[in-house]
Formats: structure tokens, sequence, C-alpha cells
């Protein structure tokens, strides 16, 4: 499918910055160069690109985005919210395989490590 102006602006954006940001996030950094697209259109946009899998929502007390590069799985701090990349895969095949032996297919995989981060720890 063909991408809006719109839609190439915030993937253009999100593969820029070096964090998972939340709409409000993507919405200041994409106003620095383009202050005519509102947040209405940042939110429809990106419900559309989570939609067709180029976008991953990554789930939290505020949603968090992330581009879908690659495989990769995430950590969240429950103390701040920061979300970081895992850089290496999680051996996640025994998950599937018995899933897949029955019968099930498997369209997407989602993991996420919840705990501390070393700020946060520093902090208590």
């Amino acid at each position: 499918m063909r991408k809006t102006v719109q839609q190439q602006i915030i993937l253009k954006t999100l593969k820029l910055i070096d964090k998972h940001p939340t709409v409000d996030e993507l919405y200041l950094e994409i106003q620095k160069e383009h202050p005519v697209i509102s947040k209405a259109t940042i939110y429809r946009n990106i419900k559309r690109l989570t939609g067709t899998g180029e976008v991953k929502r990554i789930p939290g007390d505020a949603a968090r985005y992330d581009i879908s590069a690659g495989c990769h799985s995430h950590f969240i701090c429950e103390m701040c919210g920061v979300v970081m990349d895992i850089a290496h895969e999680v051996d996640r095949e025994c998950d599937t395989e018995a899933l897949e032996a029955n019968g099930y297919d498997i369209n997407r995989r989602e993991f996420y490590l919840y705990g501390t981060c070393p700020g946060c720890k520093k902090k208590a």
C-alpha cells in the first residue's frame, strides 16, 4: 500500500529518534520541521501503521511506539516507564513449537521484560 506524506514523515521520525516515543513526544518532534501536521493526524496514522505492522505499539501507562525494524524484544522499567530495545534475541522457539505442532499459525510474537532500570535503581 502506498504511504501518505504524513505516514512517511512519521516513519522517518521514528527511525531518526533514539527512543520509543509516545504520540505526544512524536508530535513535538515532528512539529520542529512540519508544524502543519496536527496531533490528530499523527494519532490516525499511527493507528494505520500499527495495523499494517510497520510500527509496533508498546504497552504501558502511556503507549509508546517503535519502528518494526527486525525482530527484537523490549525491557520496560516499571518505575519510570523507559523502554529499551534488547539487542540479543531471547530463544522463543520452544514457545511456538508446541502451538504449531497442534495446528496453530503464529502471525507475530511480542516479548517484554519488566523490571527496574539502572537509573531508577540508583534513585531507590
